[in-house]
């Protein structure tokens, strides 16, 4: 495909509250190649997530907020694939700046707000919104200043804002789980599952133990599921390898809270381990690691 452009309107806007409109046109392609079919995205922090995709050349999405550093730009664009899956693709760059909120409490409650859209959506069956949603929502958590300091809770029955941007990351792994049991088996959902998931496990002081342990069960599931699946080993590896990372990282915090909580309960030797597994914050390459495992798993079907 060649030819095309994108326009996206409006060009400013606020985090989870402005809609942007998106419009390709103009593509040309063979006609042995049509028809075209079209993947909107938006780049985060860590990693591309899909908006809206099919044949429609118009798509509409609330988006993450953008970094301080870079004036709050976000990119945008679309990938446009013919019938062999030759593609082109078309970038914009857009402004999104945090949600207005004069308190922690409000910028919770503004999240809670649209986490209930995404919650609509997965009713619905918009699955891509949704899934895009998920990754809007943590994307503008990612952006938010840290809250989250040692010694980390090992329960949130505080009313904390870590506890309140926990609570919400845990909610948004259950939205991304249930989005995953609807959407039909595809590469292209297992690279979009990934990609959100990543997004939802960058702050690795918001994670609690409880939300490492699901995490590592819906990547193991999704890998597992990929087997079946046009992708192979080193490619499956790389897509989940910084996940994994964060998992590793934020298990061993979690774990030296456990410990922690141990020695001020009297157990021996715990508050020795306690500093072991704060120390875990250097990850082997599990890039590495698991694209030996899943090479050598293709390799004996």
């Amino acid at each position: 495909p060649s030819g095309g452009s994108l326009e996206v309107s409006p060009t400013t806007g606020s985090a989870l509250e402005t809609q942007f409109d998106f419009y390709t046109y103009g593509w040309t392609a063979p006609a042995d190649s049509l028809p075209l079919s079209f993947e909107f995205f938006v780049e985060t922090s860590s990693a591309t997530v899909a908006i809206a995709n099919g044949q429609q050349q118009r798509a509409q999405a609330f988006l993450q907020s953008g970094p301080a550093e870079s004036a709050y730009a976000v990119l945008v664009g679309v990938k446009v694939f013919d019938v062999i899956q030759d593609h082109a693709r078309v970038e914009r760059k857009v402004t999104v700046r945090p949600p207005p909120a004069a308190t922690p409490d409000e910028f919770i409650q503004g999240l809670t707000t649209f986490e209930t859209q995404v919650k609509a959506d997965i009713d619905l069956g918009r699955l891509t919104a949704a899934q895009a949603g998920v990754g809007a929502l943590a994307g503008t958590l990612n952006m938010a200043g840290t809250v989250c300091v040692p010694p980390y809770p090992l329960v949130c029955t505080a009313d904390t804002e870590c506890c309140a941007r926990r609570n919400m990351r845990a909610r948004l792994l259950e939205s991304l789980k249930n989005v995953n049991a609807l959407m039909i088996p595809s590469a292209a959902k297992v690279v979009t599952q990934a990609a959100v998931l990543s997004v939802v496990t960058q702050k690795t002081e918001e994670l609690t133990f409880d939300l490492v342990k699901g995490a590592a069960l819906f990547m193991r599931t999704a890998m597992q599921g990929a087997r079946s699946l046009p992708i192979d080993g080193p490619t499956l590896a790389e897509l989940f390898s910084d996940v994994a990372d964060r998992l590793f990282i934020a298990g061993g915090m979690a774990t030296a809270d456990v410990l922690r909580d141990a020695s001020a309960h009297g157990v021996p030797g715990a508050a020795d381990g306690a500093e072991l597994r704060s120390g875990s914050n250097s990850p082997p390459s599990h890039a590495r690691g698991l694209k030996a495992v899943l090479t050598a798993d293709r390799a004996r079907e």
